[in-house]
């Protein structure tokens, strides 16, 4: 009996592969790899304040700006220095307020190129597997109110919540990229996030 179930799970381990077209062994599981990360937040950040998120929606009173953790699949630090434009929360009751897009740093003295490179890397690869978002919903007259709404899939699908005075902590988890990361053993890709694959395809596609 055991012997017929590591049967199936080779058979449906190969369809899987075969499924994938030109991706390699390495690309799909480490797809795998970043579909799994996606799922839970975990950061620490400077700021004030309490809020809940529900996707797109926040409730609460909550300035911050992250300074390391994981977010969007990727683990990242940022230096100390002034809050960064690019990783920060502002909630008043229930505006919709929120940005995490490291491509766009604000300028910070105290942060070296070495380390400016890095940001801008990791930013890059967020941008790649569509994990950056910004978004700001303002209800007030115009030019006062502001709308933008994030193109990323899983902004729309996180759980999260994130606390403290001083020193700030982000808990979360997203059950859109639970079943993104799932059904990606099959290789289908609901998010559009399977970053690896894409490249090599794109790359086969040039010879």
């Amino acid at each position: 009996m055991r012997a017929a179930r590591c049967s199936l799970s080779l058979i449906a381990l190969a369809l899987a592969f075969a499924g994938s077209g030109c991706a390699s062994p390495h690309a799909y599981f480490s797809d795998r790899w970043a579909d799994a990360k996606d799922v839970f937040t975990a950061s620490v950040g400077v700021g004030g304040g309490a809020k809940a998120r529900v996707g797109p929606l926040n409730a609460g009173i909550f300035l911050n700006s992250d300074r390391a953790g994981l977010r969007g699949g990727e683990a990242f630090r940022l230096a100390d220095g002034p809050l960064i434009a690019g990783d920060s929360d502002g909630v008043l009751l229930v505006f919709f307020a929120d940005q995490f897009d490291l491509r766009y740093p604000a300028e910070n003295p105290s942060r070296g190129m070495a380390a400016a490179r890095g940001v801008r890397l990791t930013g890059d690869a967020l941008a790649e597997r569509h994990k950056c978002h910004r978004c700001a919903v303002v209800p007030l007259p115009s030019p006062l109110g502001a709308f933008m709404f994030p193109d990323s899939p899983g902004y729309y699908t996180q759980l999260e919540i994130a606390a403290g005075v001083g020193g700030t902590l982000r808990l979360g988890f997203n059950p859109g990229e639970l079943l993104d990361f799932l059904l990606g053993w099959t290789t289908l890709d609901l998010f559009r996030d399977d970053r690896n694959a894409r490249l090599e395809r794109d790359a086969a596609e040039k010879f």
